[in-house]
C-alpha cells in the first residue's frame, strides 16, 4: 500500500457478512475475535475459540473472497 488513500476496512464475522462487504466494493474486509467467536459459538471472546480452530474456520472466507476483497 503504497498511497496516500485510507483503507476502510468492515469487519465482517462469517462468509455471509464478507460477501456483502466484497459486493459494496469495500478494498479488503478484517475478521474480529469477537464476531467470529459471537457467530460460531454465540459467545464473547474470552478464550473458547484456539487458534488452530480460527484457523480451521477461514478456508470458507478465503474461498468465499476469492478473487475479491483481501482477508
Amino acid at each position: 500500500m503504497s498511497t496516500n488513500e485510507i483503507l476502510v476496512m468492515p469487519g465482517a464475522y462469517d462468509c455471509l457478512s464478507a460477501i456483502m462487504i466484497q459486493n459494496a466494493g469495500f478494498k479488503a474486509v478484517q475478521m474480529s475475535g469477537y464476531g467470529f467467536a459471537a457467530c460460531l459459538l454465540g459467545e464473547p471472546d474470552c478464550g473458547p475459540l484456539t487458534f488452530t480452530e480460527v484457523l480451521n474456520h477461514t478456508p470458507c472466507w478465503n474461498a468465499t473472497c476469492k478473487g475479491g476483497a483481501p482477508l
